[in-house]
Parts: structure tokens; sequence; C-alpha cells
């Protein structure tokens, strides 16, 4: 048995367009869940969930900003996946996404009860500390890939 009797129309992929198009599969779908998180977080209030205060509208604002630049740069990666870019690309979400959770834990929009809202805040402290750790891995990851970038540019004739 030969390869081709495996794949009848003779076309394969090489590994590395085969992860160009895992990566565009995955912009695509950022991209639409990041709208549909981004029309939920603007109705939440409307919606008259008894968890969600009103203090909501203090937070959406930023949360809507997380969310439409990671929108944005998902679409620019469509257009221009490049390793830097997409380093460059994490880093601002990441940290958007940083000051989004963060702006949530001081204004706390949420009312689980007595006995939950202590646990929730802790639950949000977690999930601000992980995420200044991933805001300054994906900073040094893009800093070391702008510097090879850099480099690849200077070093070619």
């Amino acid at each position: 048995m030969n390869a081709s009797s495996h794949n009848p129309t003779g076309f394969t992929l090489d590994p590395r367009h085969r992860r160009q198009c895992s990566r565009t599969v995955g912009y695509l779908i950022s991209i639409v869940v990041d709208i549909f998180l981004l029309y939920a977080a603007q109705h939440l209030l409307d919606w008259n969930l008894p968890w969600i205060t009103s203090s909501w509208s203090d937070a959406v604002w930023v949360v809507n900003l997380s969310l439409t630049i990671s929108i944005v740069g998902n679409a620019l990666l469509l257009a221009y996946d490049q390793p830097w870019f997409r380093d460059l690309v994490d880093f601002i979400t990441t940290g958007l996404a940083l000051l989004a959770s963060y702006w949530i834990y001081v204004v706390f929009p949420f009312d689980f009860g007595p006995q939950w809202n202590s646990l929730a805040h802790l639950v949000l402290g977690v999930v601000l500390i992980a995420l200044a750790i991933a805001t300054v891995v994906t900073a040094v990851l893009a800093i070391l890939e702008l510097a090879r970038a850099g480099w690849r540019h200077v070093s070619q004739p």
C-alpha cells in the first residue's frame, strides 16, 4: 500500500501549513466567541440576573475594551500572522484582560450571597495573579521575538 491510496486526492498539507490553518481557525473561533461575550457583557443588566448588580455598568466599559481589542487583534492576525506580531497581540490582549479583571475585582459587580462573595473575590484574586504572570510572560516573549525578527532583518544580505 502506498501513501496515495490513503489520500485519493493526492493533496497533502505539510506540517507548517497545517499549523497555519489551525491558527486561522483559532482566530476565527476566538472572534466569534468574543463577539458573543461582547454582546453578553452589554446585556447582562437587561437580563436581570440575580447575581449581577447595577455596578456592572461601572465595569462594562473595560470588558468591552478588552473584548473589542481581542476581536481586532485576531482579525489583524488573520491578515498578518508573523510570530513577532502574534506575540505582540498576545501581550496587548493579555494586558487588557488583566486590566478588565482588576477593574471587575475592584468594582465587584456581583452578589452571590454573603457566604459566597468572599470565595468569588478570592477566585478573582487568583485570576488576577495568573493574568499578571501571563502578561509578564507574553511581554518577555514579544520582546524576544521582536529582537529575533530584528536580528533576522539585520543579518540578511
